[in-house]
C-alpha cells in the first residue's frame, strides 16, 4: 500500500452545486457585466477554483457536470414525481454553464458529462475506482448527499457559509455528527425524504427520527423487519402503512458507484493552463479581479507563459483531518523575513525619542494600533501602537517597558499621531475610537486597505493575511497565532512585547506596498474616486459617531411605539 505522500489525490467538482450555491449567493446584488449578462455563477466558480488551486496540492482534477435535456434520467423512470416541485433552474444560472466550461476548458481540466445519470452518480463511480486504486478523493460540492460516499479515501469539501473556505468532512466528523457510518446516510436520508428532490420518505420521520432509527436498527431493511416494534407511534405507522415508499426512497438516494466511466490518471493530470484562453474568456466576462488574481496564482507572464508544473507547486497545503488530504508543497507566498527590513521595541522614553527623531520628515506613517480582548473598541483598552514603513518598524508597548505610563506615551505620540503626516493601516476604524478615548485623535489623510479590498473584491475574506497573501505575495503571521486556542488560549495582555511585536510589525511592513497594489487596482477597477471622495473620510466621521453616539428623539420614538402598538 502506498503511503500517504506517494498516493494519487483526485479533486472531483460538482459543477452544477458549485453554480447553483454561487448564483445564490449574489442573488439580491447580482454580478452583471456591461453587455448586461450576469455572471454570479461563472464568478463564483471560478473563485472557489481558484482557491483550490492556490490552497491545495491538485496533480488530479475533474469537473461534472449534469447533461440537461429533456430525457432525464434512471430515477425519473422509478418515480415520475422525482424533482417534479423544484423550480426549473433560473435562466441567468443556465446561461453561465457554458462560461464555466469555458473556463474549466481553459484551466486544461476535464470535462464529465453522462446523459441518464446525474453528475452525482458520475462523481461516485470515479471517487470509488479511485478508491479501489489505493488513491485519495476529495469531492467539492454542497451537496449533502455525498457524505454517503465518505470513507477513509474519501473526503467531502463543502464550501464554508461565508468567505471562500471549504469545511472538509471526514469519516470521523461524519460520525461524530451522525452516530454511524456514512453509508448509512443513504438509510437517514431514505427515511427522513428529501422535498428538494421530492424524495417521499415516509410520513411522520423527520430527521432526528430517521437517525435514531438508524442508529438502533442499523438499515432500512432491518428496520422494515421491525416495524411493528419500533415505539413512536407516527413513525410506526408510517413504516407499516408505507414499506414499499422506503425502499424506493433508498433507491432513489443512493448514489450510483458503478458506471461504465473510464478513470483515466493520464487524462486527469493537467498542468498545462492556456494562458491565452483564460485571458480572453477573463475579460469577455469582464472578471477584471479574478483576472490579476489568476495571473498572480499561476504565474502568468506578459508572454501568456505559465509557470511548470501549474498545479503541483501550490501552497500552502492545509492538512484534512483523517486522510492527508492535502499534501505538502512550497508556499506560494514568502515570509517577511527581508533583512533589510528593521523592527524595533521601543522599551524607554529615551527609545520613545529616537523614533520621533527617526521618523521626522518621514511623507506616509503606517499605524497600528493593537488593542485588548474586547470586540468593542468602546470598551478595549490599548496595548500597544505600532508605527513605520516598509523599511523600518517600531512597536511601542503600553506601558513601556520602564515604566512609563500609558498616557506619558501617547502624550510623547501626540504630535506624530495627530500630525497632517497621511495614515495608511489596516481597518483603522477601532483604532481611531480606543485613541479618541484616551484623548488622541490620529490625524493626516488616511488609507485604510481593508476598505480598499472590500471595493475591489467584496466577495473575498479581508484579513490582513489573506489580503497581503492574495494581493502581493507576503505572509504576515496572523496574531491569533500566538494566542492559541481553546482552553489554552492566551490574552493578548499576557504576550510579551517582544512576542507581540513580530507579527504587529510585519503588517506595518507591508502596509504601503499593500496599499499601493490596492491603489492600482482600485483605479483599473474605477472606484479610486469613491475611495478617496467617500470611504476613506468616512473612517473618521464613524469613529465619531461610536465615540459621541447619537441623539435620539425619545418622544418621537414613544409616538412610533404607541402607533405601531395600536396597529
Amino acid at each position: 500500500m502506498a503511503n500517504n505522500k506517494d498516493r494519487k489525490r483526485l479533486y472531483l467538482l460538482d459543477a452544477m452545486a458549485l453554480a447553483y450555491r454561487s448564483h445564490f449567493i449574489f442573488i439580491s446584488r447580482p454580478l452583471v457585466n456591461s453587455k448586461g449578462q450576469n455572471t454570479s455563477a461563472a464568478y463564483g466558480f471560478t473563485s472557489a477554483l481558484l482557491k483550490l488551486i492556490e490552497d491545495h496540492k491538485i496533480e488530479h482534477i475533474a469537473v461534472v457536470f449534469d447533461v440537461l435535456d429533456e430525457g432525464g434520467t434512471f430515477r425519473d423512470e422509478l418515480y415520475d414525481e422525482y424533482k417534479a416541485n423544484r423550480d426549473p433552474a433560473p435562466e441567468e444560472l443556465i446561461e453561465n454553464l457554458p462560461r464555466i466550461k469555458q473556463v474549466v476548458e481553459a484551466f486544461d481540466i476535464p470535462v464529465f458529462e453522462l446523459g441518464g445519470v446525474e453528475a452525482d452518480d458520475v462523481i461516485g463511480t470515479l471517487a470509488r475506482k479511485a478508491e479501489e486504486e489505493d488513491a485519495d478523493v476529495v469531492i467539492v460540492s454542497p451537496d449533502k448527499d455525498f457524505q454517503q460516499l465518505i470513507s477513509d479515501r474519501i473526503t467531502l469539501f463543502r464550501p464554508a457559509y461565508r468567505g471562500e473556505d471549504f469545511d472538509p468532512i471526514t469519516v470521523d466528523s461524519f460520525k461524530s455528527k451522525w452516530g454511524v457510518e456514512p453509508i448509512q446516510f443513504i438509510d437517514i436520508q431514505a427515511l427522513w425524504g428529501d422535498s428538494t428532490d421530492n424524495v417521499p420518505g415516509i410520513p411522520g420521520i423527520g430527521e432526528k427520527t430517521a437517525t435514531k432509527l438508524i442508529q438502533e436498527y442499523g438499515s432500512i431493511e432491518n428496520l422494515l423487519e421491525h416495524a411493528a416494534d419500533v415505539k413512536g407511534k407516527r413513525a410506526r405507522e408510517g413504516l407499516l402503512e408505507f414499506p414499499d415508499q422506503a425502499r424506493l426512497s433508498k433507491e432513489l438516494v443512493s448514489i450510483k458507484t458503478d458506471l461504465e466511466v473510464t478513470l483515466d490518471w493520464a487524462e486527469l493530470h493537467q498542468a498545462r493552463p492556456n494562458a491565452a484562453l483564460i485571458r480572453q474568456a477573463f475579460r469577455e466576462f469582464e472578471f477584471n479581479t479574478l483576472l490579476r488574481r489568476t495571473e498572480r496564482i499561476l504565474g502568468l507572464n506578459d508572454a501568456g507563459a505559465v509557470q511548470p508544473s501549474l498545479f503541483s507547486t501550490q501552497g500552502p497545503a492545509g492538512d484534512i483531518p483523517g486522510g492527508d488530504v492535502g499534501g505538502g508543497s512550497e508556499s506560494a507566498t514568502v515570509e517577511l523575513t527581508d533583512p533589510d527590513v528593521e523592527q524595533d521595541v521601543v522599551t524607554s522614553r529615551e527609545k520613545l525619542a529616537k523614533l520621533l527623531e527617526q521618523v521626522s520628515g518621514i511623507n506616509r506613517l503606517a499605524v497600528s494600533i493593537l488593542l485588548t480582548d474586547d470586540a468593542n473598541p468602546m470598551d478595549a483598552g490599548v496595548v500597544g501602537v505600532a508605527l513605520g514603513n516598509n523599511a523600518k518598524q517600531w512597536y511601542v508597548p503600553l506601558p513601556l517597558m520602564d515604566g512609563t505610563a500609558t498616557a506619558d506615551v501617547l502624550e510623547t505620540l501626540r504630535p506624530l499621531l495627530e500630525s497632517d503626516v497621511p495614515k495608511v493601516g489596516h481597518d483603522l476604524k477601532p483604532g481611531l475610537v480606543a485613541l479618541r478615548r484616551a484623548g488622541v485623535r490620529l490625524g493626516g489623510e488616511l488609507y485604510d486597505t481593508m476598505i480598499a479590498h472590500y471595493l475591489c473584491a467584496p466577495e473575498q475574506p479581508h484579513d490582513l493575511a489573506r489580503v497581503a497573501a492574495t494581493e502581493i505575495g507576503v505572509r504576515v503571521p496572523p496574531l491569533a497565532d500566538l494566542l492559541g486556542s481553546g482552553r489554552a488560549k492566551k490574552s493578548i495582555v499576557d504576550l510579551a512585547p517582544g512576542d507581540i511585536a513580530g507579527a504587529v510589525s510585519a503588517g506595518v511592513a507591508t502596509a504601503e506596498q499593500l496599499a499601493d497594489a490596492l491603489s492600482d487596482r482600485m483605479k483599473k477597477d474605477g472606484v479610486g474616486d469613491v475611495a478617496e471622495s467617500m470611504e476613506f473620510p468616512l473612517i473618521r466621521v464613524l469613529a465619531d459617531v461610536e465615540q459621541t453616539g447619537i441623539l435620539v428623539d425619545t418622544a418621537v420614538l414613544s409616538e412610533i411605539s404607541e402607533d405601531m402598538r395600536v396597529q
